[in-house]
């Protein structure tokens, strides 16, 4: 697990009810924010974070529930595009190359 995650439940009146924070895998911090108030007035707002001991601040509405990273989120799902892109190019240098 490399990103904290953090779920804040708050009632009616605003005050906290729980919070929850541990680590968790990159799907889990993929729909952070906050829900709007459930049948018995209370709300969650969900927050991720990457790095040592950043999720401290408890999220209380949209702009606290949050997902920060300090590395592009893309550069795992870029790893493996470049490569198809690398395979790409040699297989259509193969078929340049062998005349066909």
């Amino acid at each position: 697990a490399k990103y904290c995650y953090t779920r804040h439940t708050i009632d009616v009146e605003g005050d906290s009810v729980s919070v929850t924070k541990r680590c968790v895998a990159l799907e889990d911090c993929l729909s952070t924010g906050c829900t709007e108030m459930d049948h018995e007035g209370k709300k969650v707002c969900t927050a991720c974070c990457e790095g040592n001991i950043c999720n401290l601040p408890v999220p209380w509405n949209e702009t606290d529930a949050i997902f920060t990273t300090t590395s592009p989120l893309s550069s795992a799902v870029g790893l493996s595009q470049s490569h198809t892109v690398t395979f790409s190019l040699i297989i259509t240098s193969l078929i340049v190359s062998s005349g066909v």
